[in-house]
């Protein structure tokens, strides 16, 4: 069974919900920009200082809504700014989580958050890659083809599909997949995830139907660990 990490999960997720009012979002979580070129504002006003611009469709993460005289206002993680944040007109941004979020939810939303839930993010939080390669091939749960863009760093490698996050490997270092990082004793796999869903490229767990979470064990200790995504 997946206990500890699941227990303190969940009570992470009541926590927050009951830091706002019971008919409000749960913050933080990912949303897209339903709009074109819209703007960042440093308050929630039209008249405020433009903090910079978000592209159709791009992904962001929101931290706190607030309501204004002319609707409601999101305040965001700034994605050019390794710290700070900005706020956008809530007609452009739509939330991808409105209720309380599972234990899993809250693992893939903390990867999204240190990693980069866009390209624009990853390079905010990580700086310049040592190389970065672009490729189009074609996707058959989508029929047609899309772009790979793969940032790779000196022990991270980071792989965004039309500009989605769809993998994160690391190799070394202390970045770590929620409570777990390289060196941690596989035990502590198995006390709080349970048994791996399937051992064939790794120590595979579905947090998800799309979502994986790999590890490789050497020496009874995790060696590298991969996230996983399949996109729609």
């Amino acid at each position: 069974m997946r206990r500890t990490f699941w227990s303190v999960c969940a009570l992470l997720t009541l926590t927050l919900s009951g830091l706002t009012a019971a008919w409000a979002d749960v913050y933080p979580c990912l949303a897209l920009c339903t709009g074109s070129s819209v703007r960042i504002r440093a308050k929630s006003s039209t008249n405020s200082e433009v903090l910079g611009r978000l592209d159709l469709n791009e992904m962001i993460c929101v931290l706190d809504e607030k309501e204004g005289n002319d609707g409601v206002w999101y305040k965001i993680e700034h994605p050019d700014r390794k710290k700070g944040s900005g706020w956008v007109f809530g007609e452009y941004v739509e939330p991808l989580s409105r209720e309380s979020q599972s234990p899993e939810e809250h693992l893939i939303l903390s990867i999204h958050r240190d990693f980069g839930y866009s390209i624009r993010r990853a390079r905010a939080l990580m700086g310049k890659p040592q190389e970065e390669t672009q490729k189009k091939s074609f996707f058959e749960p989508a029929g047609k083809d899309l772009v790979t863009i793969t940032l790779t760093y000196p022990d991270v490698t980071i792989s965004y599909i039309e500009n989605r996050l769809s993998s994160v490997s690391v190799r070394k270092g202390k970045r770590a997949f929620g409570p777990y990082k390289i060196g941690d004793d596989s035990d502590k796999l198995l006390n709080e995830l349970g048994d791996p869903d399937d051992e064939s490229k790794g120590w595979t767990y579905s947090l998800t139907e799309r979502v994986e979470l790999i590890f490789e064990i050497e020496d009874d200790r995790i060696a590298t660990m991969t996230y996983t995504t399949l996109l729609d």
